[in-house]
């Protein structure tokens, strides 16, 4: 479970607190701390669409990739746009790969968010980077979904 061995500043970002965040920072919390799973408080502030404490360690210098799986992968599966904005205005990657090679717009369009995919799309994401052999328009083509980006299409 993603509670495993969290530390304070984990706890602090999965709550919202943001001014204990703050104070944690400030007293030499260190933003990129890993759980033994790999997760960052800015992994477990995006989990929980914790829009300002996300920002608050991506001011700090967090991180948005220690093992791959990046905070931006997470808020595409759960299609949370503001979380995903604030991460790409900060310099989130939208091409990142896992180690299985999936990036944060394949997980969109599986999903079939839309919305989220314009989003990846319009910063960046590049939708003919295969997985399994898929481009992203196949992903949403393979899982049924009828809300296509019109930016797939061009």
């Amino acid at each position: 479970a993603i509670k495993e061995e969290q530390t304070p500043l984990h706890i602090a970002a999965r709550l919202g607190k943001t001014e204990i965040v703050q104070l944690l920072l400030q007293h030499m919390a260190h933003p990129d701390a890993a759980t033994a799973n790999g997760y960052t408080p800015l992994h477990i502030a995006a989990k929980e669409g914790q829009v300002e404490t996300a920002s608050v360690l991506l001011e700090a210098g967090a991180s948005h990739s220690l093992n791959g799986y990046t905070p931006l992968h997470i808020v595409a599966k759960k299609n949370q746009i503001d979380i995903a904005t604030v991460l790409l205005n900060y310099g989130a990657e939208s091409n990142v790969l896992t180690k299985q090679g999936v990036t944060p717009l394949h997980l969109a369009s599986e999903e079939g968010h839309a919305d989220m995919a314009a989003l990846l799309l319009s910063k960046g994401a590049h939708y003919r980077i295969s997985r399994k052999g898929h481009h992203s328009l196949t992903c949403f083509l393979l899982h049924r979904r009828r809300a296509i980006p019109k930016e797939i299409h061009q």
